[in-house]
């Protein structure tokens, strides 16, 4: 039970203070803010972060925590995971892919990357969401996204390519 009031005042502390001062105020100079771990990670692996407690509990606080502005998952089969870290059995593995795949599912902002193909592709498309991203903020921030038509801003409304590895 002391774990579980553990792991719920650090996530409570972590988003209600810290996320709140810090990182807000990062946003707000337009800074780009990233986390390489989530409550997202709790959700699929509360062992991981040591929670014992009941998942709802964990769900109301994901509805209450701020949300980040874009998710990528570097996914890849589970044997193609397994050859590369041995942290968990395969089963493990499959069963947290899946996991993560279908709460990608739930996110409008979520965007699953191959990271089965070679690293330079991986690092490309990881790159072109975020740059995309980030000219899309920036051109609602200057009021531009209504004004541009989609053919004309190849930036703002380029699509990953999809090549061969």
């Amino acid at each position: 039970m002391i774990s579980v009031m553990l792991a719920l005042c650090y996530w409570l502390v972590y988003y209600l203070v810290y996320y709140r001062l810090a990182i807000h105020f990062a946003l707000a100079r337009s800074t780009l803010v990233l986390h390489d771990r989530h409550l997202v990670d709790a959700l699929v692996d509360p062992k991981r972060y040591h929670y014992g407690g009941p998942t709802w509990l964990l769900r109301l606080i994901w509805r209450f925590t701020p949300k980040p502005d874009l998710v990528m998952l570097l996914d890849a089969p589970p044997g193609v995971i397994q050859a590369r870290k041995q942290d968990v059995p395969i089963e493990e593995t499959a069963r947290q892919r899946g996991a993560y795949l279908s709460l990608m599912k739930t996110m409008n902002n979520g965007h699953v990357v191959d990271a089965a193909r070679p690293l330079e592709h991986v690092v490309r498309d990881v790159s072109d969401i975020i740059l995309r991203h980030l000219a899309m903020r920036i051109a609602r921030r200057l009021g531009l996204e209504q004004n541009r038509d989609a053919g004309h801003n190849p930036v703002v409304h380029s699509q990953l390519r999809n090549e061969a590895p």
